[in-house]
């Protein structure tokens, strides 16, 4: 019950923070609704931060490469390179 106490004193800390950004950019308080709609946004950058934190492979400008130890990079598009990829995901 640690935890639900920590997240949501960080929720609320993080909303009161984004209220305020708005209405220092906008001149008005957001509505209820623009309140939820930000925390659903953080929650979303939170889940892809996730994601990306637990995912070895990656896609740039179009083509797939896996991070393999010490950040090495392997195209997984090249029939060639896969055994090697095969090699760093065992690794």
């Amino acid at each position: 019950t640690t935890w639900a106490w920590l997240i949501g004193a960080a929720v609320l800390v993080r909303t009161f923070s984004d209220m305020l950004v708005v209405r220092a950019v906008r001149g008005s308080t957001p509505s209820i609704f623009e309140l939820l709609l930000l925390i659903f946004k953080d929650l979303a950058i939170w889940g892809v931060w996730l994601l990306g934190a637990l995912s070895r492979r990656v896609v740039w400008r179009g083509h797939t490469f896996l991070i393999g130890p010490g950040s090495r990079l392997t195209s997984l598009a090249s029939p060639k390179t896969r055994p090697a990829a095969a090699r760093a995901l065992r690794a």
